[in-house]
């Protein structure tokens, strides 16, 4: 069952806040109980005086700490897609719908999966009708999708014996992208070359014709192709053809053996192997993107095809956020993955495979086209691509 639905019954959302006393409070309480009894035993006139005034601050207590939660709305502000181990700013608005009662002692806390994270912010006093900016940030230490089902407002206000909690939901999902990590300086120089020895059947600036057109305004005369300008009698222009063809495959290795969790030692190595698959993967797809490079990148038996700029990089990145391990049985499924290499074409571009360490063996028998071969456990320590 979800936080929230624990928290509040289907009957409203009056019960929205928890209490807990503090140690002040505890105190508060034995005194109170032991004031009542020697009351009690003795019907001392004073005892009982002290015993109400005990009980009537204890009243007071409970609401003007009501007071103070009573009337609070909020508003979130974060990016709906940040990294792993990055920070992600966050904008709390905390309002104070009330209109002529202030609220004290405010304490604000995100509420993430089930829990309660580190504090966000603290507000002293919050008049009626007032607005309140709260900046934190939140850090996220694993991939997908993560779920935030609220925030807390928690206060002593006003004597420090109990402390009542508010939780005001506010549902929203922030999609956290794989850990994006330096490149290695030999492989950021391979990356320059790749691509210079092919030319590209696609329109841009380089030295090969790649079409004749007519004239449109605002063409540079640079570009005008006289000869036959002058046999059609009409003003043409040529266009070039690009000098490189800069397109790479990415292929993330995703099967494993079926029924490794029953292995004594393969459960805490596979998931820890296959996250630095993914997150090795990432840092490509980021880098090479930036250098101007078209991407194609292989999950298993689907495929991202060819593409550039912001929009490719945030898909591309929401599928490595969500991909998981191909769990099966025999090496069927890593045969069919193997196999599957036939669909990239040579002449498009280089094919660099990223493998766990403990799978290299077997991609290494199915893989059906030439590939550079990245492993997960040497990927700080990399000098130079294995060639398949």
């Amino acid at each position: 069952m979800p936080f929230f639905e624990r928290l509040i019954p289907q009957r409203g959302r009056l019960f929205r806040r928890r209490m807990q006393l503090t140690t002040d409070g505890t105190v508060f309480l034995s005194l109170l109980f032991a004031m009542a009894l020697a009351a009690v035993n003795t019907g001392n006139n004073l005892l009982y005086l002290l015993l109400a005034a005990m009980l009537s601050l204890l009243i007071v207590s409970g609401v003007l700490s009501e007071q103070a939660l009573a009337g609070l709305t909020v508003s979130r502000r974060c990016p709906t897609g940040v990294f792993v181990n990055q920070s992600a700013p966050t904008v709390l608005t905390l309002t104070n719908s009330k209109r002529r009662l202030a609220s004290y002692s405010l304490h604000v806390a995100h509420v993430m999966e089930g829990r309660e994270e580190r504090l966000t912010g603290v507000v002293g006093c919050l008049p009626a009708q007032g607005i309140v900016q709260l900046r934190s940030s939140l850090c996220f230490t694993r991939r997908g999708v993560h779920r935030v089902e609220g925030v807390s407002v928690r206060t002593r206000f006003p004597f420090g014996l109990v402390t009542k909690t508010l939780y005001l939901p506010l549902k929203g999902e922030v999609m956290v992208y794989p850990e994006v990590r330096q490149v290695p300086w030999c492989l950021a120089e391979q990356f320059s070359a790749i691509g210079r020895d092919r030319a590209s059947s696609r329109r841009g600036q380089g030295l090969a014709l790649y079409n004749l057109r007519l004239y449109h305004p605002g063409d540079s005369a640079r570009s005008m192709h006289w000869k036959t300008t002058a046999r059609r009698n009409e003003l043409m222009v040529q266009e070039t053809e690009v000098e490189t063809e800069r397109r790479v495959t990415i292929a993330v290795w995703t099967w494993l053996p079926g029924g490794y969790e029953n292995d004594v030692l393969m459960p805490r190595r596979v998931p820890v192997e296959f996250e630095q698959v993914v997150s090795i993967a990432a840092s490509l797809v980021v880098a090479m993107l930036a250098r101007g490079f078209e991407v194609q990148v292989s999950l298993g038996e689907k495929d991202i095809s060819y593409g550039s700029g912001p929009a490719h990089r945030e898909r591309v990145l929401r599928e490595l956020a969500l991909v998981s391990p191909a769990c099966e049985a025999g090496l069927s499924g890593a045969r069919r993955m193997g196999a599957g290499a036939r669909r990239f074409r040579r002449d498009e571009g280089p094919t660099f495979v990223v493998c766990p360490m403990s799978q290299v063996d077997c991609m290494q028998d199915v893989w059906a086209r030439p590939a550079q071969v990245i492993l997960s456990s040497e990927w700080e320590s990399w000098k130079s691509p294995d060639i398949l």
